[in-house]
């Protein structure tokens, strides 16, 4: 009877730790979400800045509420130089999850009323004045 025990742990084990390592072997395929922002990415890095906003849009169109989409835009926006609509699109970003650093970061290097880019002003993205943290 010990035996038979034995046998049948020994084979839900094996059984075990052969699909687990099936399962992390398998290729991760992309969501199309990161599929389409990885493009909008890649263009935005090339400096094609309207290319990703049209990518963004698709994602936009999907699930609007995506701080991480809502950040590139922003930053899309400052670079054609649209900045109220940059700051609009930074300022959801960081209401839709208050601890995207990305998007603070960004607020803050515009030169936005506020923010503590070009002009120096105190960060108010960040909760912080000047230097402080």
């Amino acid at each position: 009877m010990r035996t038979v025990i034995k046998m049948r742990t020994f084979a839900t084990l094996s059984l075990l730790l052969l699909t687990s390592l099936a399962v992390s072997a398998a290729p991760r395929e992309k969501s199309n979400h990161e599929a389409i922002y990885d493009k909008a990415f890649r263009e935005f890095d090339a400096e094609h800045y309207d290319e990703p906003l049209k990518a963004l849009d698709q994602i936009d169109a999907r699930e609007p509420d995506l701080a991480e989409s809502l950040n590139l835009r922003g930053v899309v926006l400052m670079r054609q130089g649209k900045f109220d609509q940059a700051e609009k699109a930074l300022r959801k970003a960081i209401s839709l999850d208050p601890r995207f650093w990305n998007a603070r970061t960004n607020l803050c290097a515009g030169s936005f009323a506020g923010g503590c880019g070009a002009h120096g002003r105190n960060c108010s993205a960040h909760g912080r004045n000047g230097g402080e943290q």
